[in-house]
């Protein structure tokens, strides 16, 4: 099993991407001090710092593909609904034409019902045998006694033909999910290795204005920012102050 790609950044996807493209643009106004001291961050460097970033932008979300995965199981639930109805019609013609005969049983498909209710995969399954046992020549002359339909027979099939294809179309969203969203998160990464080289080459080019440093360094680390609140204390008789208290609140950082 491949081992889980982590985020090397703090905060989400989409604040460190403006973040970064925030940069990216300063670094444009600043270029010509950075080439000075550092020959190769010349004009096409900081080209393909815009490249990786548009690239990552590019990408769908994590939270993109997951609709994609929601819009797929909305879909299998409002089936489940109609496969509900179809093994209750079977299991009512069923138990008309055979009463407590053993094949009964087989017809209704009630035991594969129970052992898959919940479980999809094997509810598709029990429509197929559902489907192949009302079709059985021995079986399928007296449904039709009593009124259970062709249509209803190959609603049995059509149904578990949907559910398969359903069931497999949620399998490859999640793959695919899961291989995006690694794809992305290696991208994002890369681009913060080049924030951080950033990050170090600001200390030198800007090594006596820490405004200036700070200015970069608030775009690509991530730093706790706590508030200061000064709050009185009163006596409750005389509502004079008896003590100063200072309590530091930290903040989100934005």
């Amino acid at each position: 099993m491949a081992q889980e790609i982590k985020r090397r950044f703090k905060g989400s996807d989409d604040d460190f991407l403006l973040n970064a493209q925030t940069l990216c643009t300063i670094l444009g106004d600043d270029l010509a001090d950075f080439t000075a001291r550092f020959p190769y961050a010349d004009a096409a460097w900081k080209d393909e710092l815009q490249a990786d970033i548009d690239a990552a932008e590019a990408q769908p979300s994590d939270f993109f593909r997951m609709g994609d995965k929601m819009i797929v199981t909305d879909e299998i639930k409002t089936l489940l609904i109609t496969v509900k109805i179809a093994f209750k019609n079977l299991n009512t013609y069923a138990g008309l034409a055979f009463a407590k005969d053993d094949v009964n049983s087989y017809v209704q498909g009630k035991d594969l019902w129970r052992e898959g209710k919940n479980k999809t995969l094997r509810i598709a399954n029990a429509l197929a045998l559902a489907n192949t046992y009302a079709e059985n020549a021995d079986i399928k002359p007296a449904l039709l006694n009593k009124g259970y339909t062709q249509v209803d027979i190959d609603e049995l099939a059509t149904l578990s033909t949907t559910l398969f294809a359903l069931i497999k179309a949620q399998s490859n969203t999640v793959k695919t999910r899961q291989v995006g969203t690694q794809s992305r998160i290696l991208q994002l990464n890369a681009i913060y290795k080049k924030l951080q080289e950033i990050g170090k080459m600001v200390k030198v080019i800007w090594a006596a204005d820490a405004t200036k440093t700070d200015q970069y360094h608030k775009l690509i680390y991530k730093k706790k920012v706590f508030t200061t609140i000064t709050v009185s204390v009163l006596d409750s008789e005389t509502e004079k102050p008896l003590v100063d208290a200072v309590v530091n609140i930290p903040a989100f950082p934005k």
